[in-house]
Formats: structure tokens, sequence, C-alpha cells
């Protein structure tokens, strides 16, 4: 291209991507340089002022920081620029389209653009190799897309998350690899858990977000997490460790999954089914789990909330009966206290072969039910499958139209997914029963941790409700009842030191005839 005369006043615009920063040809300072040699070869004086760099963003799009810039100002002082001086077509666009919009937009300001590296005239051979060059820069854009979506895609067939980590995750590398981890130097992952536990115990997705907020739970930025990306959590298979991109769907062998499958399904299955009449009061709640077994001393049942004040949550249970002072207690004092009262009481080994052949009577009876209702759900199964394809073939003869068949196939597919749910419980029919009776064994030898280890509600609440039927009673100080399993009981230590605790009438277990 030909110089300059006259000293005209130029532009600079240099642009890296985040990988290019690293590169030495590329790097901002070498782009600089080489244009402002240029712009002193061709006897022109560069506009300090107008001199911008864009750092690590993509051009892929014109909407860039210091681009918009760069045209504002442009606009504002078109009458001061004679040219804009580029590295590398490149630099401006990747983009075919948006570079001869570009082009033609300095063009009605008056302001010629050149490149520092590559020569190309004002003339029908100069314009060629101009578009030539903004095509062939096109072409390496969508070329290096292609290869970085292969990469992706074959990322998501090993089980690899290569994008910005979820809410609850972080960016890493698990055997060398990129991927991700659960975060675990905040408590982000444990109260994303906490919300599927909520919503499955038959919590409003809206109070569950309420309760977590009020526990910390904040998104990337440190803000509480909107409640409408709260609602689109439940639908990330990525928190069950499941791959759902590009079509595809992987179990990931690499990803430690924030929540259980079992758990995530059901709680989808529950918000894809219209709720009738949802409970308002709930007495399986994760956070408060003795509500519902633990008794006033006057014998009323005991309910759990967190009161705000001083800045604070303050988790207790309390008798919603009586009133007064004594009636409110810590959540930590109660519930210490209850592990405490639960690592008095002792298996009775002298029952041993009562309890085997109670659990031997129990697990049969189990097992012919359970098998029973399997059989039932496989058949239904079948029946969906058949239903299916009725329902497509008069989709074919236009008995149904698609907007019908679609609603028909997918309540189908929901009945499906809730049978599935239902088969999962009953996956381990086969368990080898000497396992079952060494792990019930064991299990009543440490009573008080097995309880401290029971992470879902439902079974701890039923952990609760076979170990004290009728319910046990707390005095404000300590705990005690006077039904408890006939397998277990209190030391012998500590029989009499506490008015409470009396003979168990044990009635659970039946005795060999």
């Amino acid at each position: 291209m030909g110089s300059f005369s006259d000293k005209s006043r130029a532009m600079l615009y240099v642009r890296v991507s985040t990988k290019e920063q690293v590169e030495e040809g590329n790097s901002l300072p070498t782009q600089e340089r080489i244009c402002r040699e240029y712009a002193s070869r061709n006897d022109m004086e560069i506009i300090e002022e107008a001199v911008f760099v864009e750092e690590g963003e993509s051009a892929k799009t014109a909407l860039r920081t210091e681009l918009q810039k760069m045209l504002t100002y442009a606009t504002l002082h078109k009458d001061s620029i004679d040219c804009l001086i580029i590295y590398r077509l490149d630099r401006l666009s990747r983009d075919t389209r948006d570079y001869g919009e570009l082009k033609v937009f300095f063009s009605s300001l008056g302001i010629k653009v050149v490149s520092a590296t590559e020569n190309f005239d004002d003339n029908p051979v100069g314009r060629f190799i101009e578009n030539t060059l903004a095509g062939v820069a096109q072409l390496d854009n969508e070329v290096r897309a292609e290869r970085s979506k292969n990469g992706m895609i074959d990322a998501v067939r090993e089980g690899r998350w290569v994008w910005k980590a979820p809410l609850g995750y972080v960016n890493t590398k698990v055997n060398g690899k990129r991927n991700i981890a659960p975060n675990t130097e905040n408590d982000t992952a444990k109260l994303l858990n906490e919300a599927w536990v909520l919503v499955d115990t038959g919590y409003p997705i809206g109070e569950a977000r309420r309760i977590l907020t009020n526990k910390g739970l904040v998104n990337a930025k440190g803000k509480p997490v909107c409640l409408s990306y709260f609602h689109k959590i439940f639908r990330k298979t990525i928190y069950k460790g499941v791959m759902d991109n590009f079509g595809l769907n992987v179990i990931s062998d690499s990803i430690v999954p924030i929540v259980k499958p079992e758990l995530y399904d059901r709680v989808l299955a529950k918000l894809d089914t219209p709720q009738k009449n949802p409970e308002v009061y709930k007495t399986a709640n994760p956070e408060f789990p003795l509500r519902g077994v633990v008794y006033c001393k006057e014998g009323h049942r005991m309910s759990g909330s967190s009161p705000r004040g001083n800045g604070g949550r303050y988790p207790k249970y309390h008798c919603p009966k009586c009133r007064g002072e004594g009636t409110s207690h810590s959540k930590e004092l109660v519930e210490n206290e209850f592990v405490t009262y639960l690592n008095t009481l002792e298996y009775q080994h002298d029952l041993k072969d009562a309890l085997v052949v109670a659990i031997e009577e129990n697990w049969a009876m189990e097992q012919q039910s359970s098998r029973r209702l399997v059989r039932k759900l496989k058949k239904r199964l079948l029946e969906l499958d058949g239903l299916d394809n009725e329902i497509a073939r008069k989709n074919l003869n236009g008995v149904f139209n698609d907007e019908h068949t679609k609603k028909l196939l997918a309540q189908n597919n929901l009945e499906r997914i809730e049978i599935k749910l239902e088969l999962g419980k009953y996956q381990n029919l086969d368990k080898d029963l000497e396992e079952i009776i060494e792990f019930g064994a064991s299990s009543l030898e440490q009573i008080g941790s097995i309880w401290s280890d029971l992470e879902d509600i439902f079974v701890k609440q039923r952990f609760q409700k076979w170990l004290f039927p009728s319910g046990i009673v707390w005095n404000g100080e300590k705990f005690g009842t006077n039904d408890l399993p006939l397998c277990v009981s209190i030391k012998q230590k500590l029989r009499g030191e506490n008015s409470l605790m009396v003979t168990s009438r044990r009635i659970e277990l039946r005795l060999p005839g």
C-alpha cells in the first residue's frame, strides 16, 4: 500500500484472545510495536488517546469493550482521523460479515483501515486480497470452533466437565485431565444437597431457597441465589454426576455427585407431578429430625423452628402448648443430649437368637410381598411400551395429531419414570440375609453413632419410631422413655440413675415357639 502524506493522523487497535496473550508473535506489546513502526515508515502520527487495546476478548463478535469505545471515538472525532491501523485483519474481526460492516462504517466516516502486516491496495486486486484475507480469518475461526466443539464432545463422552464449574463445584484436574469436583472450601455443596432433601420432604422450592439462603447459600458472586436460577438447579443433571450435553447422556465415573441419583430422580418426578393439596406443615424436616418423636414433660409433642434475633438464626425445639420459661431449648443441646441418651442403651446379646428369627421372618415376608410388586411394576412398563407403539401408529394414521401424540407420550414417560424410581427401592432383594443380620446386630452395638450417621430424614425417623414407639420425654435436662424394643435396654450400671428411665414393655420381637 502507498504511503500517506502530510502526517496522516491514525487510530491504533490491537487485540489478543486469552490464549494468544502468551504467544510472543501475537502479544499486545509486539502488535503495538509493529503498528507504530508501520506508522513511522508511512509518515503517520498516532493519536495517543486513540490507542485501543483489547485484552482477552474474542473477535467472533463486534460487542467488544474497546472496539465499541473506538467506534464511539471515531464518530465523535471523524474530522481529525485519517486512518485506523491494525496489526492484521483478523484482529478487527474473524467474521467476514462483521469485518465488511466495520469497513463500511469507517469508510462512511472517511477513515481508511490499513494492516501493518498485510499488503493490499485500494484497487480491484487489493480489495480481492483484502476480502480473501477476511474470509481466511473466518475459515480459521470456524475450523478452530469445530475442533473445540469436537474436543468438548470427546470430553463429555469421557465424563469430563470442561466448562466453568457449576455452583457447588470447582474447576480442577481429575486423573490429570480438566474436570470439576465438589467445592470443599465452603458449605455450598452441602447446602445444595440439602435443597434436594428439603424438596423431597415436601417443602416448596421457594421455601427451601429461603431456608438455605438463611443458612448462607450464595452464588459465585457472593449474592443470594435468585429464585429463577434456584428452580433451574433441580434440572441440572450434573449434580447427580450425569453429563447431558450435545445430545449425549453420560454417567461420569470421575465427577463426584453432590446429590445421590435416586434422590435427584425422586425430586424431579415430584416437580413434574402437579401437587393438588401440598402440605403446609412438614414433620419430615432434616433440620429438626427429632420433631414428632420428642415430648415435653407435660406430654405434649415438641416442635422445632429457627427464630431470628440479634442478626442471626437460633434453631430451637419448643413446646407449642406450654408457655413461659423452660419450654424452648437449643437444638444443639437437645440433639447432643439425645445422642448421649442413645449411648446409654445397649443391645441384649442373650436375645440374639430371637432377633435373628424376627429378622428372618420379616425378611421372608417382605421378600414375598416385594417380588409380587416388582413383577407388577415390570408388567406395567411393558404395557407402557405397547401404549407408546399404539400412539405412534395412530399418529402415523392421522388419528392423533402431533400435539396430542406428544402429550400422551409425555404422560406415559412420566409414569415410566415413577415406576423406575419405585423399582429402585427393591434393587437389593437378593442381598445376603446373613449380611443383613450382621449389619442389624452391629448397628445395635453403637446406637448413638448410627443415628448421627443417618442422612436420609425418612430412614432416620423410621429408626426413631422403631427405637421409641411411644416417643421419648425431654424434661429440659434429660431424656427418658418407658417403651423400648425387646432387644434394647438401658445399660445395667445406669439403671435407677434417671427417674425417666423405667423398665421397657418389650413388645417388638416375637420369641421362637
